[in-house]
């Protein structure tokens, strides 16, 4: 074989590499095997955490990815964005997951473990703060979360 057979070759190779890949991604895209725009938030919070989202649902601006992960404590929250955008956790917390194995965990309106609280056992959810569950006003007031063992603060 000389250099210029292999020179065609190659980019025949080159050319159906490319045009393979275009038609996995077509297909892809057809047939919804990439990961949905709307793919589950509680399923995007690491297990042994304890997980928060400004929007209901378990969402941040529309993207389930956008929370802030808990493990132990964020004593003020307004050290801290949701990831992946620039939007500020401190006062606007709607969702909430303690994907906790064993732990409860606390959520307080003041930083420091201060203020009104609730408890959420491991497990325990609510993807909509603002319909007054759990009881009292906590929708978009969340300054700092505990895990019940790293406080003995209201827990």
């Amino acid at each position: 074989m000389n250099k210029q057979d292999f020179g065609r070759k190659s980019k025949v190779r080159k050319f159906v590499a490319s045009a393979a890949a275009a038609v996995g991604l077509t297909l892809t895209a057809l047939l919804g095997l990439a990961t949905p725009a709307n793919a589950d938030g509680l399923s995007s919070c690491p297990t042994s955490y304890t997980c928060v989202w400004e929007d209901l649902n378990y969402e941040t601006n529309g993207n389930y990815l956008g929370r802030v992960s808990v493990y132990y404590y964020i004593p003020n929250l307004w050290q801290w964005d949701y990831d992946g955008t620039s939007v500020n956790a401190n006062d606007s917390v709607t969702s909430v997951y303690n994907k906790a194995n064993t732990e409860s965990a606390a959520y307080y309106k003041n930083s420091l473990a201060g203020g009104s609280y609730f408890i959420f056992v491991a497990g325990q959810k609510d993807g909509d703060l603002s319909n007054g569950s759990p009881s009292g006003s906590f929708n978009d007031q969340l300054s700092s979360i505990y895990y019940c063992s790293q406080t003995s603060v209201g827990c």
